[in-house]
């Protein structure tokens, strides 16, 4: 993705919302449209996002197939809202949600791992 000079990936610290779930938080600070293009391109998102394949619809269903161990690698689209949000559920009860732009004014990448 493009970004402005000067900006990188950030990472938050993984926070716990529960005594069952662990947190990650990625933010990519780029225009809205370029960190949209690498989700609703599939042949984009299938170089970052461990080969996706997918019907990007809503209800549509994914499988992950370079993912590696400790990583869901199927599940169901489960919020599409195009241009603003994707949200994957994974058969293994982790979520991902990916935000075009957030409060920050980023790129947002959400991931809900159950304990």
């Amino acid at each position: 993705m493009r970004s402005r000079a000067g900006s990188s990936f950030r990472t938050t610290t993984p926070c716990a919302p529960s005594a069952r779930t662990a947190q990650f938080i990625r933010r990519v600070p780029c225009a809205t449209d370029d960190a949209w293009s690498f989700l609703a391109d599939t042949g984009k998102a299938r170089q970052w996002l461990f080969g996706v394949e997918w019907e990007f619809r809503p209800g549509g269903r994914f499988r992950l197939p370079e993912a590696g161990a400790g990583i869901a690698a199927e599940g169901h689209i489960a919020e599409l809202h195009p241009g603003q949000v994707l949200g994957l559920a994974a058969e293994d009860g982790g979520t991902v949600r990916f935000e075009a732009l957030d409060a920050s004014g980023s790129a947002r990448a959400r991931r809900d791992i159950p304990n």
